[in-house]
This record gives structure tokens, C-alpha cells and sequence, in this order.
């Protein structure tokens, strides 16, 4: 179980990425245009990472000095997610290495973030 109290204990996407990936910048991208998502999704990364990737404002993002999160998790490649109940409980875990399985994720956070617009 991981803490949702940083998150106002509303269900989350975690999406893990890092500045040497084509699909994670594609990420980025996509939810510079889905402001409506701002609220369910935060990127994770490296500190060194954050200005490279371009990580649209009012995006949370969680900052991690190397990949601790990654490996407790049991993440290896980069981007990955997780979904996260409103009780902190892991419900998805995927490694979307595509721009369709990047929209699969951002769905997932749709279907579990009670504010987010379909």
C-alpha cells in the first residue's frame, strides 16, 4: 500500500518516466492537452530528468533521486504506471511502451479519478 495523503486520498496514475525515452516526451505531450487530467495523474522522475522533459504545469510530480520508487515497485523500463485506489492499494500496474497503451494509462485514470471529464 503506498500513501495517498500527499494526493487528498483520491485515487492517482503514477506514471514513471525518464528524459532518455521517446515515449515518456510523448506522454508529456499528451497531457499538456488533457488539463482535465491534471488532477488524476502524477509523473514520477529523476531530478536531473524534470526540465528535459517538459512535464506540463499543474501536473503533480513526485521527484526521486534515482529509481527507489521504480525498484520497489518492481518497475524496470520506463514509461510505466500504476493505478492507485483512494486506499493507497497498487489496483494497475502496466508498462505501456507504446503512445496506445501511453492513452490505455491515461484512460485508467479516468475511469478511477472521480473528478476527471470523459
Amino acid at each position: 500500500m503506498v500513501s495517498t495523503e500527499a494526493f487528498g486520498g483520491q485515487p492517482r496514475v503514477l506514471v514513471f518516466v525518464s528524459a532518455g525515452c521517446g515515449p515518456c516526451h510523448a506522454l508529456m505531450e499528451e497531457l499538456a492537452g488533457a488539463r482535465d487530467l491534471s488532477g488524476a495523474v502524477t509523473v514520477v522522475t529523476q531530478r536531473e530528468d524534470l526540465q528535459a522533459l517538459g512535464v506540463p504545469k499543474g501536473v503533480t510530480v513526485l521527484l526521486q533521486d534515482g529509481r527507489e520508487m521504480e525498484d520497489l515497485l518492481g518497475l524496470v523500463s520506463s514509461p510505466s504506471g500504476i493505478t492507485l485506489t483512494q486506499a493507497g492499494i497498487v489496483a494497475d500496474k502496466r508498462v505501456p511502451n507504446t503512445t496506445d497503451h501511453l492513452r490505455e494509462l491515461l484512460s485508467t485514470a479516468r475511469q478511477v479519478h472521480p473528478l476527471a471529464k470523459h
